[in-house]
């Protein structure tokens, strides 16, 4: 049986190596399908429907690495 934390670490190392965020998964069903292949090949039984919800978890509670776009500059916070 998989562990919770091996399911989250598994997950944020995938979402990082897929590199597409998260809302860019909810609104591409092929994204998200691959997303979901990937996943369930590393032994994981998610839908998709309980994976975005996992995924969108773990970026509300600051869980979920943040993916950098080369080429963007981030603005400061308080300007």
């Amino acid at each position: 049986m998989v562990k919770a934390n091996d399911k989250k670490i598994s997950l944020c190392e995938l979402y990082k190596a897929f590199d597409t965020p998260v809302d860019r998964l909810a609104c591409r069903p092929e994204k998200l399908g691959e997303f979901a292949a990937e996943i369930t090949r590393r032994g994981f039984q998610l839908s998709p429907e309980q994976l975005l919800a996992n995924l969108f978890t773990l970026r509300k509670s600051g869980q979920l690495p943040r993916l950098r776009r080369p080429g963007k500059a981030l603005l400061p916070r308080s300007l």
